[in-house]
């Protein structure tokens, strides 16, 4: 009875963007606390996906991509001697270096003998390792180069297991994975 009638129009609240702003309203708490416990809530990871991403970040420029990758799985499957030249070359030193008299020369010998033959391992098992990575390689990936993977593989194949870095994820005898991409 006594009521105004509107007629103007009601104001709106709605005013344009500041150039500098932007460009939306400020969140309240509730609905930034809300989005923040949305984000936290992601599926958690498993430990092996969370294991396999720590080593790919901690990994050296040096071992990463899925090449050296393979080079790494094709020198841990095996069992190789050339692990030992390390310990049997400090044994064939010592054994140049210690006995007396008559014994003392054949220990020389026998410590000679011994280099010899480690030295004709490794040869032997070097040009094995270049024609497993060569093979692997022109199988896997033909279109890659091959350059320093031959390399890379000597020189783990000489380390000893333990002291190979990455650490092996292959035992002796695994068979290799069907895909490194």
């Amino acid at each position: 009875m006594f009521r105004r009638r509107k007629t103007e129009p009601e104001p709106t609240d709605e005013r344009p963007a500041k150039p500098d702003g932007k460009g939306r309203p400020t969140p309240t708490r509730k609905e930034a606390e809300a989005a923040a416990r949305a984000r936290a809530k992601a599926p958690p990871k498993s430990r092996r996906e969370m294991a396999m991403e720590e080593r790919s970040r901690r990994m050296l420029a040096r071992d990463a991509g899925p090449l050296r990758e393979l080079v790494r799985d094709l020198v841990d499957q095996r069992l190789m001697l050339m692990e030992m030249l390390i310990p049997v070359l400090l044994v064939s030193l010592v054994l140049g270096w210690v006995g007396a008299g008559i014994q003392r020369e054949q220990l020389v010998i026998f410590a000679n003998l011994m280099f010899y033959a480690v030295f004709l391992t490794l040869v032997v098992e070097t040009l094995m390792l270049r024609f497993r990575i060569r093979r692997e390689m022109g199988r896997r990936f033909p279109e890659e180069s091959q350059r320093g993977l031959l390399f890379y593989g000597f020189n783990r194949a000489m380390l000893m297991r333990f002291l190979r870095n990455p650490k092996p994820t292959l035992k002796i005898g695994d068979p290799l994975k069907e895909h490194y991409r």
